[in-house]
């Protein structure tokens, strides 16, 4: 099978408990995300996550709309909002839709509410497209779990995109050499935020060099995790 064109990316907007973390970026690496992409905190637990975060590429946006902006501008990306909504689409008839996408299904982005209110108006604003998961039966859940539903979504995308199956032995899938880690562990960063933290660095050794230890002891510079955070 020929390598598609298409990719699937994660978008998350302050997802609060470390688990849901951890279990989202497992599920990642297992439906073929090429990035999952953090707005908010750029601090983040992969707790749970079984080793998967070594395999999974975080980027960090100091904004939601700096996120949709990039993923939409250089990802060529639909931003496709998983929540129950008058406007949401059931995801079979999402799914046969992308599949009639066939052979050049378009590359989405997933955008995942908050585990307590799901998406905001403001967050629905951002979306392309919103798609619901379908219960049946006589229905005891209001909604399933934030990690439980990116699976479910991400599932049904992998399908019609078409994305190769790994291969599997025995009762478990085939897990690739781990990469050398190129990130800073727990802690996402765009490439403007990553050539500022090594530029920082850089001016604080010349600085301990030339003896300027003292400089700016009352005042100083904020982190990252301030100057990016999202109110």
């Amino acid at each position: 099978m020929e390598e598609t064109s298409t990719r699937a990316y994660i978008l998350l907007h302050n997802v609060s408990k470390k688990h849901n973390v951890g279990t989202l970026t497992r599920i990642a690496t297992a439906f073929n995300v090429t990035t999952i992409v953090l707005t908010g905190n750029a601090h983040y637990n992969v707790f749970g996550c079984q080793g998967a975060s070594a395999y999974a590429k975080f980027v960090h946006k100091r904004t939601l709309e700096d996120a949709v902006q990039w993923l939409k501008e250089d990802c060529a990306c639909e931003i496709v909002g998983v929540e129950i909504d008058e406007s949401a689409v059931p995801l079979p008839d999402a799914r046969h839709a992308w599949c009639g996408e066939q052979p050049n299904v378009r590359s989405r982005a997933f955008f995942m509410g908050n585990e307590g209110h799901g998406l905001s108006e403001r967050e629905i604003s951002l979306c392309d497209k919103l798609v619901y998961i379908p219960q049946y039966g006589v229905g005891s859940t209001a909604s399933l779990n934030v990690a439980v539903a990116a699976g479910v979504v991400l599932s049904a995308f992998a399908e019609a995109a078409a994305f190769a199956q790994c291969n599997k032995q025995g009762a478990k899938f085939d897990v690739a050499e781990r990469p050398r880690r190129t990130q800073t562990r727990g802690f996402a960063e765009d490439d403007e935020e990553r050539e500022m933290r090594i530029q920082a660095r850089r001016l604080a050794r010349e600085k301990a060099a030339h003896g300027d230890d003292d400089d700016d002891i009352d005042n100083p510079p904020p982190s990252l995790d301030t100057l990016f955070s999202e109110s």
